[in-house]
C-alpha cells in the first residue's frame, strides 16, 4: 500500500488500542521502541505501534483505553532479557 493513500496516522502504545483499530480496517505502517527516561527508568523500552487509516475506510473514533488493568498497560520490553531460559 502507498503511503498517499493514508489519510490518518496514530502512535499508539496500548495493544487495546492497536487490535481495535486493525479490526477497523486499519493497517500496521511500523513499529519502534522509545525510551522516557534512561536515567529513572534504564533498560524500561516502550513499543510503539504506527498505524494509519487508508483511504476508503471509514474514520470511526475510537479513544484510547484508560483503564489501568494490568492487560491494558503499555507494552515494555527490555533488550538485555534472554527469551531462551
Amino acid at each position: 500500500m502507498q503511503l498517499s493513500n493514508i489519510k490518518r496516522i496514530e502512535d499508539l502504545t496500548l495493544m487495546n488500542d492497536v487490535n481495535k483499530r486493525l479490526q477497523h480496517g486499519w493497517i500496521l505502517i511500523d513499529t519502534y521502541i522509545n525510551n522516557y527516561d534512561p536515567l529513572t527508568y534504564p533498560n524500561e523500552n516502550t513499543i510503539h505501534y504506527v498505524l494509519g487509516l487508508p483511504d476508503g475506510v471509514e474514520y470511526i473514533d475510537t479513544p484510547q483505553s484508560t483503564d489501568n488493568s494490568a492487560s491494558d498497560i503499555f507494552t515494555t520490553f527490555t533488550p538485555s532479557e534472554d527469551f531462551d531460559d
